[in-house]
């Protein structure tokens, strides 16, 4: 995932492995992130690992490109789809949505 691995690093956050989750091709890596805080600060990441390298991530943040860009009170926050060479935005939240939240919409996308 080297193309994207300026908006996939976590900088300053603390990234925390929640879970790891089954997967026909390897495993889920299920992260959270925190505090919200840098350029492209993530609340959460979850990384399809085919047991060689990271195929697909999907990551929920909040960038500051994305949050100035928001009208309204609080962070905007963005799903995002990641590929080698390949990147889609999938949905917006008016605040941080929920592990469980991201989480369905992860495995909808990843499985």
């Amino acid at each position: 995932m080297k193309t994207w691995a300026g908006y996939l690093a976590p900088y300053e956050q603390k990234i925390t492995l929640k879970e790891v989750l089954p997967h026909s091709n390897g495993d889920i890596l299920a992260y959270e992130l925190s505090p919200i805080v840098g350029d492209f600060a993530k609340a959460y990441m979850f990384l399809l690992d085919d047991g060689t390298c990271f195929r697909e991530v999907i990551s929920i943040g909040s960038y500051a490109i994305t949050t100035m860009m928001h009208e309204g009170s609080g962070r905007l926050f963005h799903a995002d789809h990641y590929k080698e060479d390949e990147h889609g935005t999938l949905d917006f939240f008016t605040g941080k949505p929920s592990y469980e939240a991201a989480k369905a919409l992860a495995l909808g996308v990843l499985n």
